[in-house]
């Protein structure tokens, strides 16, 4: 019953209303292929056969339940299903790099220097650091400046620590301790 065309069309027609309402009447005229694949793989049916109000409507409320799309509202209740228009989360959805949404949803962690020499730390204790080498490590580490254990952890996480001893010996080369 949901078709993926049909939907990416609905919101490039509502688009194209912004940042009015359309008429879902108009949602008729669209031109989608007239098969749409099955969930299996196989073709079946036209949509010129099943393009019903009804089919309309699944397709946009499937949209609206994803908030790409919303209803005419009065006063948080959907007044009218005749007319949609397309959400600011649906305009980012049409765009390549993810719109506005993407730079807005991006999560920055931050840690403080304590913070990261710890995680140095124990990342490179976890990977079997040479007894004789442990001491000089560690205090390499403790008196390091925040960017050269910056510099660490991104070493650490280009490795991926799927080489423990690897990642350890490159750590710990910068910070002069090699074996």
């Amino acid at each position: 019953m949901l078709n993926r065309e049909f939907q990416r069309k609905t919101l490039e027609y509502l688009r194209d209303e912004y940042p009015g309402y359309a008429g879902c009447d108009g949602l008729k005229r669209l031109e989608v292929n007239k098969s749409d694949e099955q969930d299996d793989g196989s073709i079946d049916y036209h949509l010129d056969q099943i393009m019903t109000p009804k089919w309309i409507m699944a397709n946009l409320s499937y949209l609206a339940e994803h908030g790409l799309v919303a209803f005419v509202e009065a006063r948080g209740l959907i007044v009218s299903y005749a007319e949609a228009k397309i959400t600011a989360k649906g305009l980012d959805f049409l765009e390549d790099d993810g719109g506005l949404s993407a730079i807005l949803n991006t999560v920055t962690v931050k840690f403080d220097v304590d913070n990261v020499r710890e995680l140095v730390e124990v990342g490179l204790l976890t990977a079997h650091v040479p007894e004789d080498k442990q001491g000089a490590l560690l205090k390499a580490i403790r008196k390091a400046p925040g960017t050269m254990l910056q510099t660490a952890v991104t070493k650490m996480v280009e490795k991926g620590m799927s080489d423990p001893v690897g990642t350890a010996k490159a750590v710990a080369g910068l910070f002069g301790v090699s074996w």
